[in-house]
């Protein structure tokens, strides 16, 4: 399968992110509160108020959160990659 998205590194719209945020909760296994989770996460901790969260950081977030090689986090990546978020 091909990833749809935008096709340019560093260049996910936000139609990209959309459709990851209802991919990941509605087609897999993230709650919101996991997605809240990886942003504080990704933010020190606290919300995200006034700063950015890049990919690098949320997957970095994500992989922290629940272990680079878990099934979790993999997810996450798959998500990613498969909306053009991480480009």
């Amino acid at each position: 399968m091909e990833a749809k998205g935008c096709a340019a590194k560093d260049m996910g719209v936000e139609l990209d992110w959309l459709n990851f945020f209802y991919g990941i909760h509605n087609k897999g296994t993230y709650s919101m509160k996991d997605i809240r989770d990886v942003y504080r996460q990704a933010c020190g901790g606290a919300n995200c108020s006034g700063q950015y969260a890049y990919w690098s950081t949320l997957q970095a977030a994500a992989d922290s959160l629940y272990g680079a090689s878990s099934a979790k986090a993999q997810e996450w990546k798959w998500w990613g990659d498969w909306e053009g978020v991480n480009w």
